[in-house]
Order: C-alpha cells, then structure tokens, then sequence
C-alpha cells in the first residue's frame, strides 16, 4: 500500500554525495517530490545540480553548509 502523496514525499538529503541513495529511492519505486540536497564538497555539489537540471534526480536545492 503506498501512503505518499501523489507529488512524492518531500526528502532532506545530508552528505548527499552524488546522490546515489535518491536515484535508488526512485529507482526502488519511492516517488520524492522536493528534495533539500546537503554536500559540501564542490565538485559533488556541481555534479548534483547538473544531475537535477538533466531531470536525473528529484527537483530541489542544493546547500553546501548544513548549519
């Protein structure tokens, strides 16, 4: 039985990487609607926002400080 919305859960993401665990989610049948994506490093960051423009990732924000 899938209690989600229809637009997704909303996600927070901490030391998100590349966001490997979020495409798994959706891969796994998981709908996310937003996602707060949490890296600091900035090539990870980079990767991550180039992977939400492609539309490979849940639309969302990226932070780089998680305070």
């Amino acid at each position: 039985m899938d209690n989600t919305p229809e637009h997704g859960i909303n996600l927070l993401s901490l030391c998100t990487g590349y966001g490997g665990i979020e495409l798994g989610m959706e891969m796994a049948g998981t709908k996310i609607g937003r996602c707060v994506y949490v890296e600091r490093d900035a090539y990870a960051a980079a990767v991550l926002v180039k992977n939400i423009e492609a539309g490979a990732l849940a639309p969302g924000v990226v932070h780089t400080n998680v305070e």
